[in-house]
């Protein structure tokens, strides 16, 4: 079934380039650009420190142990994975919890646990891409911050409950360091990711044109069939579509929150072979994505009372260098924060 799957989108593909190479070839110069200018400022600083940084891990017991392992299956000195990966972005969660998982300082379903609510849009694509850029309007930048966070959670604790951890195994965070990595072995792994993660992005961009193509879908549809597809470009069509702020944010939230198939492929990149289900990684951002648009439909309402619309003023924050300045300064918070104390 896989080859017959695999061979029908290779043709797929090949005839979309043969058919509309002049569609094909822009949109893949778009993700060229997409990655040059937002993810290559924005998450090579974070992919130094993660490939340079040892998270910290402890077999004794804590006091917010219990509440932790109940509500998400993990041990509360893994929350820490939690917050970085809104600080990050996409895939870095993803990349720590590999990284983790292959210092052995967690067990493959702690892993998989993690994963499932660890892996995040980062806060500083969110306020300055997606709400002072595409859409004008900086206080949306809350909202959909808090909608992630919330809905983040909630898959957390459904995936803990439809997957339970095994109690011989939740128990199995080792305090066991691997060798300590240099910062030339840092940069040539977060360069290896970096690269990867620009391949994903061209190659959806390229997938979103062809689908594009052939699928009679316009406007808010075919907005959010991009988005599907490839996350920040869907975004984008998204909030220029024209239909009213409530139908498009709970789509908008709902997209950020489930991150496209670009950014699950560089997810699936970054985990570099590590034993981790990637099936219920799947279902988890697809419950995610689903309690996004929920929740921000239902609190829209309390956020947007008054229908104000506020002018873009962080508008300058998308472009490359302000993303690389902003990025490198959260990059170094990170480090401070979250590096793990030597004896």
């Amino acid at each position: 079934m896989y080859i017959i799957f695999k061979t029908a989108v290779s043709l797929f593909l090949i005839a979309s380039i043969v058919l509309f190479s002049d569609k094909m070839t822009a949109a893949a110069l778009n993700g060229l650009n997409l990655w040059l200018n937002t993810a290559l400022p924005s998450l090579f600083p974070f992919m130094v420190i993660v490939s340079w940084l040892s998270f910290g891990s402890r077999t004794s017991k804590s006091l917010f142990d219990g509440i932790t392992r109940r509500l998400f299956g993990v041990p509360s000195c893994c929350m820490s994975v939690f917050a970085v990966s809104f600080l990050a972005g996409y895939p870095m969660g993803a990349k720590i919890i590999s990284n983790m998982l292959k210092q052995k300082k967690i067990s493959a379903d702690t892993a998989e646990h993690m994963l499932s609510f660890c892996n995040n849009p980062g806060i500083v694509f969110i306020i300055s891409a997606v709400s002072s850029s595409m859409l004008a309007d900086r206080r949306a930048s809350f909202y959909f911050i808090a909608i992630c966070v919330l809905s983040s959670l909630l898959t957390g604790i459904a995936y803990n409950i439809f997957f339970p951890c095994a109690e011989k195994t939740i128990h199995t965070v080792s305090s066991v360091c691997a060798k300590p990595v240099g910062i030339y072995e840092a940069l040539l792994s977060a360069v290896k990711s970096i690269l990867a993660v620009g391949g994903c992005i061209i190659f959806f961009s390229a997938v979103s044109a062809a689908v594009n193509n052939v699928l009679p879908f316009n406007g808010i549809a075919g907005a959010f069939i991009n988005g599907i597809l490839e996350f920040a470009g869907g975004i984008g069509a998204l909030s220029s579509c024209g239909y009213p702020r409530k139908s498009v944010y709970p789509l908008i939230a709902a997209v950020l929150c489930w991150g496209g198939c670009s950014v699950h492929l560089q997810t699936l990149a970054v985990l570099d072979g590590a034993e981790i289900d990637f099936r219920k990684y799947i279902i988890s951002k697809l419950f995610c994505g689903s309690a996004a648009y929920i929740t921000a439909y239902i609190l829209y309402d309390r956020f947007f009372a008054d229908g104000r619309v506020y002018a873009p003023a962080f508008s300058a924050a998308y472009m490359a260098p302000s993303l690389f300045i902003s990025s490198v300064f959260l990059a170094v918070v990170l480090y401070l924060s979250f590096r793990e104390k030597r004896r």
